[in-house]
């Protein structure tokens, strides 16, 4: 199957405080993370199309460049924006399978994306793909309490249950928990600083390696003095 991925956008302008950045580093920050996000979902072979859901059309543009369509939507908190680009979806005759991916994982692999999409695969086959329970399948963060993907077999199907603790509150609304490798870059969203260096969260034969806006963002926080290497 190939796949549809939402990508739900806070404004860049207010989004990732939990980095303690100066307004326009943590902005460029975000954006650049983002645009990555975007760039390795539209590398993944199981992916057809990404669909990011702002809420200001000022980060269209630089999101559309790296292969994304963008929508804005008017609606209030993450859940009933990703319903939003569901419905644009449906609009738009896509009934097939969705992903959904936070826009804040600069290490994210195509291939890592590809593997967990074929894991759904086999999921979704081995239950008939019906509505209820096995609806849909969801990955955790590093941390196991987190979201960084959730997959329905058909677009009306998608049910979102972020908040604290999305991870536990998606299996207990019938996704299933999918068996991802500890080391895919899947697992590795970024909240803070310290998440930009996530050795201690992974095997050494698989050092994760950022994207290359991010790379880029980094290098000038380095600069600045905000990072420090090590």
């Amino acid at each position: 199957m190939t796949y549809a991925v939402l990508i739900p956008l806070k404004a860049t302008s207010r989004g990732k405080s939990r980095l303690g950045l100066p307004d326009d580093q943590r902005q460029a920050l975000a954006m650049a993370m983002a645009r990555d996000t975007v760039r390795a979902a539209r590398a993944a072979r199981a992916v057809s199309s990404v669909l990011v859901i702002a809420e200001t059309p000022v980060d269209g543009p630089d999101l559309r460049a790296v292969g994304a369509s963008v929508m804005t939507t008017a609606a209030t908190g993450l859940n009933p924006a990703i319903l939003d680009g569901a419905r644009a979806l449906l609009a738009d005759r896509w009934a097939g399978p969705v992903a959904v991916l936070p826009g804040d994982l600069p290490f994210l692999t195509p291939d890592d994306l590809d593997a967990a999409l074929l894991a759904a695969d086999q999921r979704f086959a081995g239950s008939g793909s019906g509505s209820g329970a096995g609806w849909g399948a969801v990955v955790a963060d590093a941390a196991g309490v987190g979201t960084t993907l959730l997959v329905a077999a058909r677009v009306d199907a998608l049910h979102p249950h972020y908040g604290p603790d999305s991870f536990r509150r998606h299996v207990r609304a019938g996704a299933v928990a999918l068996p991802i490798d500890a080391a895919s870059t899947l697992h590795l969203d970024v909240d803070t600083l310290a998440d930009l260096k996530p050795a201690d969260v992974t095997p050494a034969y698989r050092r994760p390696t950022l994207g290359e806006d991010s790379r880029s963002a980094v290098a000038g926080l380095h600069a600045d003095g905000f990072c420090r290497s090590g």
